[in-house]
């Protein structure tokens, strides 16, 4: 049986939040902007129809805003999920159904490929991971700006949150 369980893979980009944060408070900065300057917005970012992954990314320079910069940082601030691109091939190429897990228990069988119901899917699933690790004080530990927003972009633009009008309220990271 093909399975993506994205309760697993919420945990997963949990950890990975978890570790890149800790990096950076180590000076680690791998992403736009200076390591000594305050974070201004936080992306992740998706793929999963080329490629699977996700990318955290720390935005520190003065005017940070989703503007796709992220992008160029992606191979320092990837966790691969090669299961999404691979289970959602067989999906579309072979009819192969896919049991999505959702990170509240419930289930959903997939006959057939959507793209734009798979990056909702996904989209939805990071975007949860980070409300719950700004609920958690995971980001507490970051030096944030005063309006520090985040945000969920998937790279070819099948998915994002929050609109970019409501980023302040929404994306709200303080």
């Amino acid at each position: 049986m093909n399975k993506i369980d994205l309760k697993e893979d919420s945990q997963r980009v949990l950890e990975h939040i978890v570790k890149r944060i800790e990096d950076f408070g180590k000076g680690e900065h791998t992403g736009p902007g200076k390591n000594t300057d305050p974070v201004v917005h936080i992306t992740i970012g998706f793929q999963f129809d080329q490629a699977g992954w996700i990318a955290f990314v720390l935005d520190t320079r003065p005017n940070g805003s989703p503007d796709g910069e992220w992008t160029t940082w992606i191979s320092q601030n990837v966790l691969e999920f090669d299961h999404w691109f691979s289970l959602l091939d067989e999906l579309d190429e072979d009819g192969t159904p896919l049991h999505v897990m959702f990170p509240d228990g419930s289930k959903q069988v997939m006959k057939e490929y959507n793209g734009q119901e798979i990056a909702w899917l996904i989209g939805e699933m990071l975007k949860n991971v980070l409300l719950k690790a700004k609920e958690e004080g995971v980001f507490s530990q970051l030096y944030l700006t005063k309006k520090c927003t985040m945000g969920v972009e998937e790279l070819c633009g099948a998915y994002g949150w929050p609109k970019y009008e409501k980023r302040f309220e929404e994306g709200s990271v303080v």
